[in-house]
């Protein structure tokens, strides 16, 4: 209980740094208004990752699987992103903006194999409507395996409202007027962590040593990724928002 209390108040301290520090510098500020919107936009992304705790605690009943997925929903880019600038989770105008229209049945299939691709969910995120995160794809290719597996896994236990989740977002996203510019892929994070988190478990619970350091290098590549985020996110970022501030005209 203690252990779980500390993790949990270290991962919520990560958040509080993490959103908080130099809120209002990285990126740049854009308009008068907006550090108050992204003041609100890290509190609101800061509650989601308790709710994100919360829920997956109170269905599945593990405190590893709760604190794992938390701990992944903190480190993805969106979430680091969308938790310090302008997010979808406080302006409803970005949400009216991408209400699903009905769409000819070749461009859903379309638009919707472009989410699920390899370059979109590791290497490049094309919802978001003009650079910065559209370096980094959803997830980190380190986390892929750990994916893969959680969806075989949910799959094998005939738990797959995740999945289904996952699936029915990504439609909707699909559906948007303004594809693929559509930052309501925020929604599906949480559900990614949540996969990611349950494949990890079962790698880490098999006792094959060959697995165990699979995991290890692994989870050495992710560090490594996170290293390489966080230098573009504080270093490149706010060159590429000035580069295209002219070109940003709503809350941001």
């Amino acid at each position: 209980m203690i252990k779980r209390r500390l993790l949990l108040f270290l991962v919520i301290l990560f958040n509080l740094i993490i959103k908080f520090w130099r809120l209002g510098i990285i990126p740049p500020l854009l308009g008068d208004n907006s550090l108050a919107l992204r003041f609100l936009s890290a509190i609101v992304s800061l509650f989601f990752t308790l709710l994100i705790y919360l829920l997956v605690r109170k269905i599945y009943h593990s405190s590893k699987l709760s604190l794992l997925s938390v701990i992944l929903f903190s480190i993805l880019p969106q979430t680091v992103i969308e938790g310090r600038i302008v997010s979808i989770l406080v302006y409803p105008p970005f949400w009216i903006e991408n209400i699903p229209r009905s769409v000819s049945l070749f461009k859903l299939i379309s638009n919707f194999f472009t989410l699920i691709s390899f370059n979109m969910l590791l290497f490049n995120n094309t919802t978001f409507y003009w650079g910065g995160i559209r370096d980094f794809g959803v997830i980190y290719l380190s986390l892929l395996p750990f994916f893969i597996t959680g969806v075989f896994v949910f799959t094998l236990q005939k738990k797959i409202t995740p999945l289904i989740l996952l699936m029915i977002i990504f439609l909707l996203i699909s559906m948007s007027p303004k594809f693929p510019e559509n930052r309501t892929v925020l929604l599906s994070i949480p559900l990614f962590s949540l996969i990611i988190a349950k494949g990890i478990l079962n790698f880490w619970q098999n006792k094959n040593i060959h697995i165990r350091f699979i995991s290890i290098l692994l989870f050495i590549f992710l560090f490594y990724e996170l290293i390489q985020f966080f230098h573009f996110y504080t270093i490149h970022y706010p060159r590429q928002v000035t580069d295209f501030s002219d070109n940003i005209v709503k809350p941001f």
